[in-house]
Formats: structure tokens, sequence, C-alpha cells
């Protein structure tokens, strides 16, 4: 069970199906992980997650949720571009527009509104009366990921989340991302960022030109990181010194992460003192 991606394909030219955007595209999402989609630019990243999300219909292939087909609002999408999602006149009816829809009642709705609106810092008492386009880029990131977190949905697709975002604002994200795993929702993670989530993707799903060079664990991708080179992506820091040092001959221990990385490199300079 979980959200699976079979055999996708999909052109935005009807005209010329010898070139589609995506070609036999499988993925799976399972309940408590995250999953991270990385790729160059035009990759096809954004087009499989509007796929996987029911934004799009694949030409070829299908989309399953738990076994059954997928439709619009069963996975929530919070997009790469947050004014994509905002219309509403205020923050609060913003996030409460899903739950209304949903039919909940008075009290469950600005419950709802509330908690989403506090898991992304944003304070109800400060902003529920704002105009959503009176916001910063980074306080409609947040909101528009509070209208989607105010759905409850059981799967998240995120499209380069930490894009504008500050330090601080990042740092809130990622304790929400810790937050929607512990309540077993799955994720799909969409960004050129990937340092910041080596302690939270379970899968990594390279693209390159509308298909999938490489799928397995975090783990696998250590082993054959000449695959992120083959598809002409610069490694994050943090991979790429592992590899260097990797390649020196050093047995560096894992997970790999910029802690495990730091006190490996004062032990291997304390040795050599």
């Amino acid at each position: 069970m979980g959200l699976e991606l079979h055999e996708l394909s999909f052109s935005y030219g009807f005209k010329d199906k010898s070139a589609p955007t995506l070609k036999q595209v499988n993925m799976k999402v399972e309940p408590g992980k995250l999953c991270v989609l990385y790729g160059q630019s035009g990759s096809g990243k954004s087009t499989l997650a509007y796929l996987a999300a029911g934004l799009l219909k694949a030409d070829e292939g299908s989309v399953l949720l738990d076994g059954s087909p997928i439709e619009a609002g069963m996975v929530g999408m919070v997009f790469q571009n947050a004014e994509q999602q905002l219309f509403a006149e205020s923050v609060y009816e913003e996030v409460a527009f899903g739950p209304k829809n949903l039919g909940l009642h008075a009290k469950a709705v600005h419950e709802r509104v509330h908690t989403a609106l506090e898991l992304v810092g944003l304070d109800p008492n400060v902003y529920e009366e704002r105009s959503p386009f009176s916001l910063s880029g980074g306080e409609a990131k947040r909101l528009a990921i509070a209208s989607v977190i105010a759905m409850d949905p059981s799967y998240y697709i995120f499209d380069e989340p930490t894009a504008g975002l500050d330090g601080r604002a990042i740092a809130l994200f990622l304790r929400l991302l810790t937050k929607l795993l512990d309540q077993g929702k799955g994720i799909i993670l969409i960004s050129h960022e990937l340092d910041w989530f080596l302690d939270y993707l379970d899968y990594i799903y390279l693209m390159h030109e509308g298909a999938l060079s490489f799928a397995g664990s975090f783990a696998e991708l250590l082993d054959n990181l000449d695959v992120c080179k083959q598809a002409n992506l610069k490694l994050p820091y943090i991979l790429e010194l592992y590899d260097d040092l990797r390649k020196l001959g050093y047995q560096v221990p894992k997970p790999v992460n910029a802690e495990s990385l730091a006190t490996f490199l004062v032990h291997l300079r304390d040795s050599h003192a």
C-alpha cells in the first residue's frame, strides 16, 4: 500500500508523442517515509509531482493511492511559488477553505486553522486577519504549507519548500517535517538543497531527461554517487566531501551528514597530530 506510480509517461505536446516529458517512471511512497526527487531544472520533477497529486493525467500508466486511482485533492501539494495557491481575503479564510470543503463544523475548522498556523510559525493572533498578499515571500510559503496541513492529507508533496526561507523558517520546516513523518505521513520532496534533508530522507529518486536514472535508499546512493555526475548534477557539499574522502581511501562512517563528517575530520586531525 502507499502512493504508487506505475509506468507513467506524459507529454505536454499532444502532436509529438515520440518525445514525452516523462518516460515510464515508477515510484512508491510509503507511510512515514520521505522520498526526495532530485535532478536538474527541466528534468521532469515538477511534472511528476503534478501527476502524483492528481493535477495532471498521465498519457500512460497509473497513479494509485492505497490501491485506488488517485483523484485531485487526495494528496496535499505545496507549490514552489506560494502565490499560485493563495486567493482568499484573509489568512484565516485561506487556511479554512480546505477544512470547510471537507464539511467540518465551525469549531473543528477553527482548531485546524490555528493548529496549522502555529505549526508553520505564524501566530494566529497576529496573522489571521491579514491579507495573504501582504505577506513576505517566506510568510506566504509558510501560509501555503499551513493551508495544506489543515486538510490533514495522508501524503504530501513539497516542491522546493526551503527556497526563499531564512534559517529560522527552514528550522521550523524541518521540525514540521519530523512531526509529519512521526504521524505516518508519506512525503515527496523536490529540492536542489539536498543537504538540509540528509537526516530525514529514506529514498531518493534521481531524474534525468524525464526518466529515473537512480532509485534507491540514501545508503545505496552513497555507494553510487557517480550517477549524480552522469546526470550533470553537482553533488551537495557534504556528499562531495564524503566522496572525496572515500576516494582517498578513508572509511567514512554512516550516516553521512554535517555532524558525522565534522566528527570524522576531528578524529582524523587528532590521529595525525
